[in-house]
């Protein structure tokens, strides 16, 4: 399978269990563990020299992706706190309900914002750990070849 080929977002590969290979896994989980694509990597094509350093820098991409995935949760849920804010202008006495329906507004607007740029900061992550694991499986099966 080519390089062009794992890109492909109309895939068939969905579950892990219906991948034939290292290089179909990858492409069905980023969210793969190192220490599992390694493992399988090893028993796939056997092990190789570098397997200490492609494994730290792995773990290194994939507790940044982890982290990125925390914050988006963590900034989703608020959302869902902040959506109510303009309601609360409901329950303000009237002379702050003008201000507080505008805050709430505002804290929306900022919200949007923030989940949109750690969004993608996010997928950046992603994207950075599967080409990594995309390059070291294509780099030892071409030691292999």
């Amino acid at each position: 399978m080519s390089f062009a080929n794992l890109n492909d977002e109309n895939s068939e590969f969905k579950h892990p269990e219906k991948a034939a290979s290292v290089e179909d896994i990858v492409r069905v989980y980023g969210g793969l563990t190192p220490n599992a694509f390694f493992n399988e990597l090893v028993r796939v094509l056997g092990p190789y020299r570098s397997l200490q350093a492609d494994l730290d820098r792995a773990i290194f991409l994939y507790q940044r992706m982890r982290s990125a995935h925390r914050a988006l949760w963590r900034w989703a849920l608020s959302s869902v706190v902040i959506l109510l804010a303009p309601l609360v202008c409901l329950l303000a006495p009237n002379e702050w309900r003008f201000g507080t329906f505008f805050a709430g507004i505002l804290g929306e607007l900022l919200t949007v914002f923030a989940l949109l740029r750690i969004h993608q900061s996010w997928v950046s992550c992603r994207r950075d750990y599967t080409r990594w694991l995309r390059l070291v499986h294509r780099r030892v099966g071409e030691r292999e070849s």
